[in-house]
């Protein structure tokens, strides 16, 4: 059986857990919890933990007060950033918050992260990690068009050769190979550096 969990005393976000008072109809346990603006809210355990519920609402209301813009397109960036992260039911989910990505603190407020990131340059650049495997946070984002964020995805690989880092493909296009004899000559156990400057 496993050990049950006593969140009694923690803090998230706004809120404080008081205590357990009982389990939902799927048998999660429920916990009273109060927000700093003095109200009381009933949250279930994984709502609390994944940073799902994180105030009674207030959070949410002061935020559409203080910057006026939820219809925009970079409040729309935000909010998709953080429904990766935090929404199991979110499509892209699995990708995002199922391999422990998450979004920093600070950009849970979205006057910070629309300070930080600033406007979108164009509607073909959407917001990119530069660490693929890092968090959404100001040091590991960035606005990229598709082609870039293209070079960055998990399934690429990487070569590094005198201290620069490209994709296959991007070696191949600097040097003026294809990417499918660069793949060739390491497959047969080439060095990096042969597989380079090989014409």
């Amino acid at each position: 059986m496993p050990k049950r969990i006593n969140l009694a005393g923690q803090t998230f976000g706004r809120l404080t857990v008081i205590k357990s008072v009982g389990k939902d109809k799927d048998s999660k346990t429920i916990w009273e919890c109060l927000c700093v603006c003095g109200q009381t809210k009933l949250v279930i355990t994984n709502r609390l933990r994944r940073g799902i519920t994180q105030s009674c609402g207030c959070l949410y209301t002061d935020s559409h007060k203080k910057h006026g813009r939820s219809h925009s397109p970079l409040y729309r960036v935000w909010s998709q950033m953080k429904g990766r992260c935090t929404n199991p039911k979110h499509p892209k989910y699995a990708s995002y918050g199922g391999r422990s990505i998450t979004v920093c603190d600070r950009w849970l407020d979205f006057s910070n992260f629309a300070q930080d990131m600033g406007e979108r340059p164009s509607p073909q650049h959407s917001i990119d990690r530069i660490d693929n495997n890092g968090n959404y946070s100001p040091e590991n984002c960035r606005w990229a068009t598709s082609v870039v964020q293209a070079g960055n995805k998990r399934t690429n690989r990487f070569l590094t050769y005198q201290n620069k880092t490209l994709t296959l493909k991007q070696w191949a296009d600097e040097l003026s190979l294809s990417k499918a004899k660069i793949r060739q000559r390491l497959e047969r156990g080439w060095d990096i550096e042969r597989t380079l400057t090989t014409p």
